[in-house]
This record gives C-alpha cells, structure tokens and sequence, in this order.
C-alpha cells in the first residue's frame, strides 16, 4: 500500500538532502517514487528538487561525451567504473564540494 511522507523543518536543516536520499534508496529497490514540488519554486529548475549542495551545477560540463566525463560511459571499465556510473574525478569534486559547504555553517 502507498504512503504519504510529510516532512517540515526549519530552514537548512537539510529536508531536500533527505527527500534525495529515500527517493534513491527507494529506487535503488525497485519501488516507485513520487516527488513533489510547488511550482513557484523553481531554485533547481522548473520539476526539479535540488540541495545545496548543488552537485549538478558543478558537474555541467564534464557529461558522458564530454572531454573531462565524471560519469563512465556505456561500458563498464575494469578497475574504473560500472556503465554509467561516477568517476573518480567526479566523486573528488563532488566530495570538495560537500565539504565545502558544510565547514561553511561552521
């Protein structure tokens, strides 16, 4: 049976980041997902729900075909990635950016 998760906090207390991660780990098991967003708020895009921490934007540019891919192609690489799968260049900038981002609270 379907179920109604409702979440509500304070301002930065990372609801977005959360509602990313169940919606993944959710998938990641097969089940089906539905993701709501007002349609004023269009801060990640018109549909789209992000985090601060903002990994899209900082990957624009480094796509599959892209001459610095952060994202594996169609095939799996030994000893590099699975099809499809993040890069080690990718997961560093992207790990840079966490970090950043939480030593900017303090």
């Amino acid at each position: 049976m379907a179920k109604l998760y409702f979440y509500y906090a304070a301002m930065n207390a990372g609801k977005s980041t959360t509602l990313l991660q169940a919606d993944f780990n959710y998938r990641e098991r097969g089940m089906e997902t539905m993701l709501w967003t007002a349609r004023l708020d269009n801060r990640a895009g018109d549909g789209m729900i992000g985090s601060r921490i903002a990994s899209e934007a900082l990957s624009r540019g480094h796509e599959v075909c892209s001459p610095d891919p952060w994202v594996n192609g169609s095939r799996t690489k030994q000893g590099v990635a699975l099809a499809y799968h993040p890069l080690e260049a990718g997961m560093r900038a992207v790990a840079k950016q966490v970090v950043a981002q939480v030593e900017s609270f303090g």
